[in-house]
């Protein structure tokens, strides 16, 4: 599919009965990046451990632009190595680059699909771009094969409601609470907000006496607490 920036969807089938199928539900086409355009000639001359060392050295200066610069050129040298891209991907998130930042991403994810990290960072990209329903997708993906984890079940309920699906994340949620016997904090503050915007108070109320009770800092929870009508059952 050409790079026209949207979501495909994609369909996979066996046709063997006793075949269990993962697949995700479609990519994203990101638009051609300049970074692409790289050729082995400008790579000529260079030597790949002295570009390790330039990235390295950016990353402890704390200068992310340059430790891009420098990982696009690894990549395109290095094509196969999915902590390179999740690297890069990772850089140009937090360089306020989120559709490069999941053009790399996916790579990565590609390349390893088992790394919930990556998978997680790729979600959080896909937030960032306004592709919410890509950051489901993504998580859900993740999940299936971390059921138990509460980091992903909390950060699949965040792709639910960046896509707009509060129920869905309100759900996702209140699982979360049945996978371990001390939930975090932010599992309630998560629970008082979808709580308040379905319309639950009674849920609400008792999720924001849970928050504080587990040490969660009132000043998180007061906006929400103050949606909660005073006079309702």
């Amino acid at each position: 599919q050409p790079p026209d920036g949207r979501f495909h969807r994609i369909r996979v089938t066996s046709s063997l009965n006793t075949a269990r199928v993962h697949a995700r539900k479609g990519y994203y086409a990101g638009r051609k990046l300049e970074s692409d355009a790289l050729t082995g000639a400008d790579l000529e001359g260079e030597d790949w451990q002295l570009l390790m060392d330039r990235a390295n050295q950016a990353l402890k200066a704390g200068d992310l632009k340059q430790f891009a610069a420098v990982l696009e050129k690894l990549v395109r040298r290095f094509p196969n190595r999915a902590p390179l891209w999740q690297a890069l991907g990772a850089a140009q998130l937090n360089l306020g680059e989120p559709q490069q930042a999941v053009a790399a991403l996916q790579k990565a994810f590609a390349l390893s699909p088992e790394d919930k990290a990556i998978g997680l960072t790729l979600s959080r990209a896909f937030i960032a771009a306004g592709l919410g329903e890509a950051a489901a997708q993504t998580m859900e993906m993740v999940a299936q094969r971390n059921p138990r984890d509460i980091g992903i079940l909390m950060q699949l309920g965040r792709t639910y409601e960046a896509a707009g699906k509060t129920g869905e994340a309100h759900r996702t949620y209140r699982g979360a609470l049945d996978v371990g016997f001390d939930p975090p904090p932010e599992l309630y503050l998560v629970l008082t907000r979808t709580s308040v915007r379905l319309g639950r108070v009674i849920e609400a109320r008792l999720f924001v006496d849970d928050f504080l009770a587990r040490g969660g800092a009132p000043a998180d929870i007061d906006p929400w607490r103050q949606l909660i009508p005073n006079n309702a059952p």
